[in-house]
This record gives structure tokens, sequence and C-alpha cells, in this order.
């Protein structure tokens, strides 16, 4: 990942992970489609290391997928993560919920029209 992408807007911390909103990536040649990049703190060598990177497929140019970001780690053998993307179709906005038993995937997604 490039950490000029992680111009924060979103940020939230749940045990042994962390997840950093970045809401004007660019992802695959679209402009601030947005993006959440995840970290793990590795106790063996007591550092945080980068997991993954969190998309969402409904999110288009300027969406700003991202914006805001919740996670969870609070489950026995999963970690959920809840991306808010305010900027799609005219301010209306997005949830989406992802689920990692070994890697995010979309489990929920819910229009909003009063998001954040």
């Amino acid at each position: 990942f490039r950490f000029e992408s992680l111009v924060p807007s979103g940020f939230s911390k749940s045990g042994m992970w962390i997840a950093v909103g970045a809401p004007h990536h660019d992802e695959g040649g679209t402009s601030n489609k947005g993006a959440v990049y995840v970290f793990r703190f590795d106790n063996a060598t007591a550092q945080w290391s980068y997991h993954s990177k969190i998309t969402s497929s409904i999110a288009t140019a300027n969406d700003r997928f991202g914006w805001s970001v919740s996670i969870d780690d609070s489950a026995s053998n999963a970690v959920r993560v809840l991306v808010g993307c305010n900027y799609h179709m005219d301010y209306s906005g997005f949830v989406e919920l992802f689920e990692m038993p070994s890697t995010f995937a979309s489990c929920a997604c819910c229009p909003s029209p009063h998001l954040f």
C-alpha cells in the first residue's frame, strides 16, 4: 500500500487490530473511491504490521469509502469492520459490514439517507 493514500478520515482500534479509512484512495483508476487498511499487532516482533486492504464493489468515483470506520474483534474467531461511505449517490451514502474469518469479505450493506 502507499502511505500517501492514507489521509485518514476514519480510524478505529479493537484489541490487536487497527482499521484506517483512506477515503481519497484511488482504486483501479477511479478517483476517491476509497479503501480501508487493516493492521494487526504482532506479539513476536512487538510491532504493527499491514494485514489487508478492504475495498467496496459498490463504491464508485468520489464516493469516499472509508470516511468512517469501526473495527471489532470481540466475536470469537472473527474480526468485523463497519465502513461508511457518505458521498455515494448524491450524499445518500451506505454502510458496509465486512467479516474476517481468514480474509475480509462483505457480508452486509445498508443504504443510509442520513449517514454521518
